[in-house]
């Protein structure tokens, strides 16, 4: 077995690991506020001196977000997205839908006729029996 090791005698603070340039030290220092300044740094003002004092190289060439065309870009996404969905999971939905309509709208239609075509029917007939009646009665336009 072996024997659990031990704590190191001697362990390096950060900053006499990581060894800062002049010019970094004193932006820190003339940058940071102390507790007992009277004006209050906001975190943007803080992030802001930060970064353009500490940033390394490859983020300092970050553009901005504009939130408008951002908006803009998930909102042309987003109704992608809904286009696609829509055409498969719509259009078959809706294809059935409107077979039941064309078959319930033709039953109506045909029930409508039917009713039609009878009242027509009945009304032709009672004339030619009230004609047949009365010869002299005349026959009326309808």
């Amino acid at each position: 077995m072996s024997q659990p090791s031990l704590p190191p005698v001697s362990v390096p603070t950060l900053t006499e690991v990581v060894e800062w340039t002049p010019a970094v030290q004193s932006a820190l220092h003339d940058d940071v506020p102390s507790l007992h300044d009277e004006s209050p740094v906001s975190s943007e003002m803080a992030w802001t001196a930060e970064s353009s004092t500490l940033a390394p190289e490859p983020f300092a060439a970050i553009v901005p977000i504009d939130e408008a065309q951002l908006t803009q870009r998930i909102l042309e996404h987003i109704e992608q997205q809904l286009d696609i969905m829509f055409s498969e999971r719509l259009s078959p939905l809706m294809v059935a839908v409107l077979d039941r309509a064309v078959d319930e709208l033709a039953a109506h239609a045909r029930n409508e006729l039917a009713s039609t075509l009878q009242g027509i029917v009945r009304q032709a007939v009672s004339q030619e029996l009230a004609q047949r009646r009365d010869p002299a009665a005349p026959a009326s336009p309808d």
